[in-house]
């Protein structure tokens, strides 16, 4: 009888044979034909706007977990709440492991915060529990996609649109500001210049929130956002939040 397993993660790539091959193929097969047959557009997936491919929803992730024999467990929270300018912002790691043997296969870090859009208008206590649910609902969809390997179909929920916006920004007074305007797009920008050190698309979120109190990458001023490619070039993410080895890019004006 045909059934979707997981992989054993501890044989060697060496062992890729035929017969290994034609199973792994079979396995994809079944995969696609449960994405087709089993799960709910607009409700398991969703596409916005242009977006090439699907992003995951929480049930779409729940059924995969069920579906593989997996389940999920947060590994750590972060929360830090400030008073003045009024502030909040909650992050999780999502872990993903076998049901059978208790190896965890994935992990993701997601994170919300109180100034991205749908919040702005109210105090950051009074979406506190949204914020936890929406960042787990991130670090879930996150490690579900590596778990199962299907970042061929689906993306993660991160707004990746609304990271970078090509062109000016405009200004308060309704004037655009077109005398420092970055040559390429910003997302991608930042993804060539954080390869070095494993950056992702979620990083650079949170590295954002966590200096400048902004949304997106794409809400920073030209100067901000030079700041912080300065950092993605030279260090980790870690390093950078742990503010561990960027007094040289502070003293040149870098990160704060």
């Amino acid at each position: 009888m045909n059934e979707l397993v997981v992989v054993d993660e501890k044989k060697d790539l060496a062992e890729l044979s035929v017969d290994n091959l034609a199973f792994l193929k079979d396995q994809r097969r079944l995969f696609l034909d449960f994405v087709k047959s089993q799960m709910i557009e607009g409700i398991d997936y969703g596409r916005h706007g242009g977006a090439k491919k699907d992003t995951l929803l929480k049930p779409g992730a729940e059924k995969l977990l069920r579906l593989f024999g997996l389940g999920s467990r947060i590994k750590k929270k972060e929360q830090t709440i400030e008073k003045d300018p009024p502030f909040a912002m909650v992050s999780y790691i999502m872990e993903v492991y076998s049901l059978r043997t208790d190896k965890v296969l994935a992990e993701c870090e997601g994170s919300q915060n109180s100034m991205e859009p749908q919040h702005r208008r109210r105090h950051p206590l009074e979406v506190l529990n949204t914020l936890q649910k929406m960042a787990q609902k991130r670090a879930l969809v996150g490690a579900v996609i590596t778990a199962t390997g299907s970042s061929e179909l689906f993306t993660q929920d991160l707004e990746d649109d609304d990271i970078h916006k090509d062109g000016p920004r405009p200004l308060k007074n309704g004037a655009y500001d077109v005398s420092q305007e970055v040559p390429k797009s910003r997302k991608n920008l930042l993804i060539e210049l954080g390869g070095k050190h494993n950056w992702t698309v979620e990083q650079f979120r949170m590295a954002t929130t966590h200096f400048f109190h902004k949304s997106l990458v794409s809400d920073l001023t030209d100067p901000e956002f030079k700041m912080l490619c300065d950092a993605v070039s030279k260090y980790s993410y870690e390093e950078v939040i742990n503010r561990r080895g960027t007094e040289n890019a502070t003293e040149k004006g870098g990160l704060q």
